[in-house]
């Protein structure tokens, strides 16, 4: 599965590896320019309560709303990656807009940050038992922002079950799918980064392949 999983991503890349390397690049200038833009809001924000008894207090505040802010529009944009992601794995029209399309209500927004949110709970819990359960429970919760892509009506917790059914017996060979990808992870930190624009795509549509194939589905919601 793992050499079949590869061979398809690279297979659908093929010809379009501008709209990943793209896709790749748009989400991360916007995470950067977000998180800038908007430390320049916090500064502001803060500047009345310098040197009054609620400086303290006040700072927390605003630190931790800036911080849920970058996690919850992030988590948006992770979700329009993966949407991508998924198209580019099934040979399927999609275009580098699609990064944005859970950032147009309210509600895609909440839906994407909480699932996010949820996901890294539940891992993080585990984790405080020891680092092989989180592991292993990371793994077992890793197909669950697929199965939110292609069934939107279901929720959180029902997308984390079947995600969980899904990789019964599957979590070793994720993980090994994830370890071939070892080389090509220290190319990125060789090159400074700069080969993460391909290498990044290229991991998240062999992922997508991945699940498609063990959920055996033939098209993604629009």
């Amino acid at each position: 599965m793992i050499r079949d999983a590869k061979m398809g991503a690279r297979s659908s890349l093929d010809g379009r590896w501008k709209l990943g390397v793209g896709a790749t690049f748009i989400y991360i200038v916007c995470v950067l320019a977000f998180a800038y833009l908007t430390l320049g809001i916090v500064f502001l924000c803060m500047i009345p309560f310098i040197g009054s008894a609620f400086e303290s207090v006040w700072n927390v505040v605003v630190y931790v709303c800036y911080g849920l802010g970058i996690f919850v529009i992030s988590s948006s944009l992770v979700f329009g990656f993966l949407h991508i992601c998924m198209k580019l794995a099934r040979g399927e029209r999609t275009s580098i807009y699609d990064i944005f399309r859970y950032l147009h209500t309210a509600k895609q927004i909440w839906t994407t940050g909480k699932a996010v949110g949820l996901v890294s709970l539940y891992t993080c819990l585990w984790s405080l038992l020891l680092i092989v359960p989180g592991m292993i429970k990371a793994f077992s919760y890793s197909m669950t922002y697929f199965i939110l892509l292609e069934k939107p009506h279901y929720t959180i917790r029902q997308a984390m079950e079947e995600s969980n059914a899904l990789m019964k017996r599957q979590k070793r060979k994720l993980f090994l799918l994830i370890l071939s990808f070892t080389g090509w992870i220290l190319l990125c930190i060789l090159t400074c980064g700069i080969a993460c624009l391909w290498i990044i795509p290229y991991i998240c549509v062999t992922i997508s392949k991945f699940y498609l194939k063990l959920s055996q589905t033939e098209q993604i919601s629009v």
